[in-house]
């Protein structure tokens, strides 16, 4: 009878134990790390949620321990706010130490952050705070071709190098102002990043290159450079060829051919709008950087807006569209394609007007 007691007993504690030890390490073991993905972004580079939550004691008191929210707002809001998310990146310690990223981006602290974690990381640039002198550009650091001097005794003929790839990008060919290995061999930093592939190559030059006034082939006539690359130049022709008017240039954008191969903000607004205007044909991005152009050359503070609109299905969809501040004060909304594709009035409107989406998680790209 003792030894059945004895055995109960000891049954009953090795339960316990196995509950306790399950409780207090299986736990730990399951738990998830908090989340750094957000629409499909990873900000893992630039937000860890412990060190924002614990950095800005206003935050914690909002959030909590919801660790979904917090991120929400660095990207939403904090990022706008220049927030430090990460011990190791400083949004005005990299503003400030590199200039070409300061003429590109201006006071748009988001375009820091997405800058960095799209091509800052890979061309080795720095994020970290502290009072060091600014580190010299990229730009400032490879500004010279670098000579190559064979030894007189070296008969051997180097290979050479060859690019991958077509300078062809949404329908506009750049090989009159772009070649692929020249901008490589000129910039170590791009060619340690990309090598010879000359999409990766191209599409950094519209998108960053150009901007900071990289060079990205030999003896291109500035006529050229600019023909093709400024597209507030096409936007001036277009308004001379339909009008000087708001709702002529919306009109023309609206005969621009809907497509969707470009549904993100990276390329920037300069060079969606070269897109649109050069081919005739583009996703909303592209008719609303035309429409950006347009309505800056008519003297409008306009602004190309990145963001999102809910799907039926609980999703969301990428979306970009125009707000104008207009001189009475009122900010209104003009979405092109919107307009075209769902036969919705969308011009001149304001934010929450019966019949239009419910935009959300937007920011001004410029």
């Amino acid at each position: 009878m003792k030894n059945k007691k004895r055995s109960l007993i000891s049954v009953v504690l090795t339960m316990m134990s196995a509950l306790f030890f399950a409780l207090c390490f299986g736990g730990i073991r399951a738990q998830a790390a908090p989340p750094t993905v957000y629409n499909g972004t990873d900000y893992a580079e630039v937000y860890d949620y412990t060190y924002y939550i614990n950095r800005y004691a206003d935050l914690k008191a909002a959030f909590g321990a919801d660790e979904a929210a917090a991120l929400k707002h660095f990207v939403t809001n904090g990022m706008k706010e220049g927030r430090q998310g990460r011990e190791s990146f400083n949004v005005q310690a990299y503003a400030a130490r590199y200039a070409d990223l300061q003429a590109a981006f201006g006071t748009n602290l988001p375009m820091y952050y997405q800058h960095y974690l799209r091509f800052g990381i890979k061309e080795g640039r720095s994020g970290a705070g502290g009072t060091a002198a600014p580190a010299k550009t990229t730009a400032q650091q490879t500004s010279a071709v670098p000579k190559v001097v064979a030894a007189e005794t070296d008969t051997t003929q180097v290979p050479k190098a060859v690019a991958t790839g077509s300078t062809v990008m949404h329908g506009t060919d750049y090989s009159a102002v772009f070649d692929a290995v020249f901008y490589a061999d000129r910039y170590a930093d791009l060619k340690k990043a990309y090598g010879y592939d000359t999409q990766k190559l191209l599409q950094h030059y519209i998108a960053y290159g150009y901007k900071e006034g990289r060079i990205a082939k030999a003896n291109v006539s500035k006529e050229t450079l600019t023909a093709l690359m400024e597209s507030r130049t096409q936007a001036k022709a277009k308004l001379d060829e339909v009008g000087w008017d708001l709702r002529k240039a919306f009109d023309w954008c609206l005969t621009i051919h809907h497509n969707r191969e470009i549904v993100t903000p990276d390329l920037g607004t300069r060079a969606q709008a070269n897109i649109g205007f050069t081919t005739g044909r583009g996703s909303c991005y592209v008719m609303a950087a035309c429409f950006y152009e347009m309505a800056k050359e008519l003297g409008y503070n306009a602004h190309q807006i990145s963001g999102y609109v809910p799907r039926n299905d609980g999703t969301k969809a990428p979306h970009s569209w125009v707000e104008i501040d207009h001189a009475d004060g009122v900010t209104r909304v003009y979405d092109i394609s919107t307009y075209k594709n769902y036969k919705i009035n969308t011009y001149a409107f304001t934010y929450g007007t019966k019949g239009t989406w419910r935009y959300i998680d937007y920011f001004r790209m410029n």
